[in-house]
């Protein structure tokens, strides 16, 4: 019901504007629809800069040992999802990519491995 009654005050509303306007549907009068938009437009960028400029300074306010653990987490991450991915596509193409019964083992052994270090590496990270 308040919907219908909403919908129904949208469509009297446009259909009889309160103000004139021109031919370009701008407003008459002193009011500029460009202006608004200028400065929605400004207070964004500013923000991403903000948000860009805040990123590159939480990055370098680690000590040198937490970077370092950091950049050993992101680089065993990629080792594991390479893994992981070779194993899912063995899976779905094994005519194209199988793997024979050792190569898996081996590649779910590694998994386990690295899944184990990113637990380890997640630890220290958090106790420095």
């Amino acid at each position: 019901m308040h919907i219908n009654l909403l919908i129904s005050i949208l469509i009297i509303q446009s259909s009889f504007p309160l103000s004139n306007a021109f031919a370009n549907n701008g407003l008459t009068g002193g009011v500029e629809v460009g202006h608004g938009i200028f400065w929605v437009y400004g207070l964004v960028f500013v923000a991403l800069i903000g948000f860009i400029i805040y990123r590159r300074w939480d990055r370098r306010r680690g000590t040198p040992e937490q970077r370092s653990l950091r950049l050993q987490l992101k680089e065993l991450n990629r080792a594991l999802d390479a893994c992981l991915k070779q194993i899912k596509n063995a899976d779905e193409y094994p005519n194209e990519c199988g793997l024979s019964y050792e190569q898996r083992r081996k590649n779910i052994e590694s998994a386990k491995s690295i899944q184990s270090q990113i637990g380890h590496t997640k630890e220290t990270l958090s106790t420095t």
